[in-house]
């Protein structure tokens, strides 16, 4: 061990070197933001985020007010959106993309799932139980989704897209039509049932292959469906209706569940050529654009609600290459790798 005396001398020699003079040649803040607002990107963005603070512009998950028409003033809005701050419920995404394609005026406020934290004390005041989604219209709540898409369709029945339409005039039509209408709401629903069998349950062997077979089954029905209609939505019209913004919500977390932790793929193979045209009409609308998440997002925000899905040893590879395990993300990146 060095003397006292010794260790302080080498200190102080130490301490009369002067430290070495360190230039600062990062560009500041000011220089980066300008470099980026004269690109088109950084321009286009910038004036994106100027609308949205008036409420115009297209839809983004950051918006607060949606005016939709400069003549609209934040004082004429009738409605408030209640939806989750992950922007992660399907059921908040449904209301939420009714509303965009309405086009009805909305105020947009976001508390936390129960998943992610309490929700606050003022929220629980307003909504008995919580609950989300949730809007006000005209000081009255409701909650349920689908109650509150049909109020919308009811109460702005002038404005954008009829959500719930039944055209015929002749009561046996009308009947039919109705009919058809819940059977593609029961479709739906199993393929919800579906697909909760096939990555939820710890299933194995024969009862493995007959959930993954039922689930390709009503994917089969859903395709047929669409199938049956002129253009890309389930109703035939030119714009998606209530059972496309059903289907849509489900069916996003469908894909990407099933490659994840199953390995099945069910877009761009071929076997269901009608969904593959649906999900490409639905990206080209803002509404959903705004609303959609990203495959690696999603797989990560499902457990919390849903459980945890049950990874078989096929989907082990494409897992590594969603969430970048086991050195899936290695350098260089390749950009044009796509899941979904």
């Amino acid at each position: 061990m060095l003397p006292f005396q010794l260790l302080l001398g080498i200190f102080t020699s130490a301490a009369a070197f002067s430290a070495p003079t360190l230039t600062d040649r990062a560009p500041s803040w000011a220089h980066l933001k300008a470099r980026v607002l004269s690109t088109p990107t950084g321009a286009r963005l910038a004036e994106e985020a100027e609308l949205r603070s008036r409420g115009l512009g297209p839809a983004h998950v950051d918006a607060k007010l949606r005016l939709f028409d400069p003549s609209t003033s934040e004082e004429d809005v009738r409605v408030v959106l209640y939806r989750d701050d992950s922007a992660w419920c399907p059921y908040c995404q449904r209301v939420w993309i009714s509303l965009e394609e309405k086009g009805i005026p909305y105020i947009c406020r976001t508390v936390p799932l129960n998943a992610y934290g309490d929700k606050p004390a003022w929220f629980t005041r307003l909504v008995d139980g919580g609950n989300l989604p949730a809007i006000e219209l005209d000081g009255s709540i409701v909650t349920e989704s689908m109650d509150i898409m049909r109020l919308m369709d009811e109460t702005f029945p002038d404005r954008g897209v009829q959500l719930f339409p039944v055209k015929a005039t002749n009561t046996t039509k009308r009947s039919e039509e109705t009919e058809h209408l819940e059977s593609l709401f029961r479709m739906e629903q199993k393929l919800q049932s579906d697909w909760f069998s096939l990555v939820f349950y710890p299933v194995e062997g024969d009862a493995l292959t007959k959930a993954r077979d039922d689930l390709i089954s009503t994917l089969g029905q859903v395709d047929d469906a669409l199938s049956s209609t002129s253009g890309p939505w389930f109703l035939g019209d030119s714009a998606p209706s209530i059972v496309d913004i059903l289907f849509v919500a489900t069916m996003e977390r469908v894909v990407a569940s099933c490659m994840y932790w199953k390995g099945l793929q069910i877009r761009d193979t071929g076997q269901f050529p009608n969904v593959d045209i649906w999900l490409k009409a639905f990206t080209e609308r803002p509404s959903y654009g705004a609303t959609k998440a990203d495959i690696y997002s999603m797989i990560n925000a499902i457990p919390s609600q849903n459980g945890p899905g049950y990874l078989v040893d096929e989907a082990k590879g494409t897992a590594s290459r969603i969430c970048g395990l086991n050195g899936a993300w290695g350098f260089p990146l390749d950009y044009n790798q796509e899941f979904v």
